[in-house]
């Protein structure tokens, strides 16, 4: 993902969700988990998270996570 210029590339793992299920906090908490992990370790880049709920909206909602510059699964 082509961040400001200045910043380091991020790359997104990007969940679109429709139907939560009872497995959907456990998965999204690991991931975020995940993303802490190697962010922390630092060799692959910076990682985040993001759950999309409404494709429409998909769009306005990377362009405000870039703008933000804030780590969601912090």
């Amino acid at each position: 993902m082509a961040t400001p210029e200045g910043e380091p590339d991020l790359t997104l793992i990007l969940e679109i969700k429709g139907r939560e299920d009872n497995q959907t906090a456990a998965k999204h908490d690991g991931a975020k988990r995940w993303v802490r992990a190697v962010n922390a370790w630092g060799k692959l880049g910076r990682w985040d998270f993001h759950v999309c709920r409404n494709p429409q909206t998909l769009v306005k909602e990377l362009a405000f996570l870039l703008r933000q510059g804030q780590s969601v699964a912090a």
